[in-house]
């Protein structure tokens, strides 16, 4: 009954501090903590059961959010500047690989360089992955070359029925280099 005790504790223990490690942070840099466990992100808002209610926090005000074991870190969508969040799925020395999500059935990829500028001259708008799929070897190869995880990964959801979009499931893939997540959130 003591070990029983116990593992229950341990249990209890890890998910709260599981809990503790979704948050956003703000311009103004503030930490706010996510408590609950579905948080809903579209092209202008971050909203949140926080407790005892309901936030919403404007997108273009938060500069990253750490949510499941993933991250969106603010960046310009196009040239001329206006700021989103981007979710990272993959990343080496010299790109980021990021997703913006414009709605349920719809998101943009970008390659930034690691100043956030844009690495790849156009934006590219993917639906899914029967009406518009990406295009792996012009979009995304020749920045990750040498990450097979990613390659292998899209490859499968490409093949899985399931699977709506060629990078369901995948996020925060390190392809190698030095460069860290913290680097990410500088």
């Amino acid at each position: 009954m003591k070990k029983l005790i116990t593992i229950a504790i341990l249990l209890i223990a890890s998910y709260n501090i599981k809990a503790q490690d979704n948050y956003i942070v703000t311009e103004k840099d503030e930490k706010i903590a996510i408590k609950g466990d579905n948080v809903e992100i579209d092209a202008q808002s971050v909203s949140f059961y926080n407790g005892k209610k309901f936030k919403a926090y404007a997108a273009v005000d938060l500069k990253l959010m750490v949510f499941s074991n993933r991250l969106w870190i603010r960046l310009p969508f196009k040239d001329e500047g206006t700021l989103r969040l981007m979710e990272v799925i993959c990343f080496n020395d010299e790109y980021i690989l990021t997703k913006f999500t414009q709605s349920q059935n719809a998101f943009y990829m970008f390659v930034f360089t690691w100043d956030k500028k844009h690495a790849q001259p156009r934006k590219t708008l993917h639906r899914n992955k029967e009406k518009q799929p990406i295009n792996i070897e012009e979009d995304i190869k020749p920045f990750f070359k040498d990450c097979t995880e990613l390659s292998n990964l899209m490859a499968k959801n490409l093949k899985d029925p399931e699977a709506r979009t060629v990078i369901d499931g995948i996020s925060l893939i390190k392809c190698g280099g030095a460069k860290e997540i913290a680097d990410l959130i500088k």
